[in-house]
């Protein structure tokens, strides 16, 4: 009886200890681990809990880039040939490719390790006839990541005190207990490293967005020719007169009437003559 009362104290504590550190649960998508048998809880016991955290020190930032670039160039082959064979010199890889033949324009998204980006982007700057559009951002998720770092260290703790438990546990019903609990841990802890990696990825690893196209009257600061602006010109004035055949058209009825009204009138006046 004594033993057993030791492992339900245990599966307190461990629950205290898990809530202190673990965060909410909508960010982690944990699992509420706590029941009716457990309502008697140690405020003492939570408050050392959360004292004894130890927090990460953040030696490093955590810093994610990304870039978009906009070329403009009548030869895209060359330029498509260009950022491949710069990608792989950077140590980097294809991430996407697309072609839209309707516009003639090629979608790139290469990853390129962060060290390299900069330097990238500034051969992207320079590749081609001219660029268009120009972008890099940056965001800062240091906080995130090792606030991260630490819920994994409490979870991770919690875990080893559970499989604690779960040796001293001598009856089915605790045994099931401390399994229950000791399964939502894991499962978090799956979740949080998850992240991690997901982090870790996305600071290693920069991405850049390319668009390859050649200049069309669409393309931001596009200036046409004279030449260019005659067969506009033309175009416009086909379409007014393709326009006005068909109001002519759609008119019929009106030109009708009027054909008749002449003719009961040519008729009416031969008549008049005759007389």
């Amino acid at each position: 009886m004594f033993k057993q009362s030791l492992i339900i104290l245990g599966l307190v504590s461990i629950m205290l200890l898990s809530c202190g550190g673990g965060g909410s649960a909508d960010e982690l998508g944990e699992t509420d681990v706590s029941t009716n048998e457990f309502v008697e809880t140690s405020t003492e016991t939570e408050t050392s809990s959360s004292n004894n955290e130890t927090v990460p020190v953040q030696s490093q930032r955590k810093i994610v880039y990304e870039g978009e670039i906009w070329i403009v160039d009548d030869n895209l082959d060359s330029i498509r040939q260009l950022v491949h064979a710069k990608t792989r010199e950077y140590g980097g890889y294809i991430k996407h490719e697309r072609y839209e033949k309707s516009d003639q324009t090629i979608h790139i998204t290469v990853g390129v390790p962060s060290e390299n980006f900069f330097a990238f982007m500034e051969f992207l700057k320079n590749t081609g006839e001219k660029v268009v559009e120009y972008t890099i951002t940056t965001e800062d998720i240091t906080d995130r990541y090792y606030d991260l770092q630490t819920r994994l260290k409490v979870k991770k703790e919690t875990e080893k005190r559970y499989l604690e438990l779960l040796n001293k546990a001598q009856t089915i019903d605790e045994i099931l207990q401390v399994q229950e609990r000791l399964e939502a841990v894991r499962r978090d802890i799956e979740h949080i490293e998850g992240r991690i990696k997901m982090y870790d990825r996305m600071v290693t690893y920069s991405t850049i967005r390319i668009k390859i196209s050649k200049e069309t009257p669409d393309t931001p600061g596009y200036e046409a020719s004279y030449w260019e602006k005659v067969r506009k010109s033309i175009e416009i004035g086909i379409d007014i007169l393709e326009y006005a055949s068909l109001v002519f058209i759609a008119l019929w009825p009106i030109w009708v009437a009027i054909a008749l009204a002449l003719l009961v009138r040519a008729i009416y006046q031969r008549y008049k003559k005759r007389q």
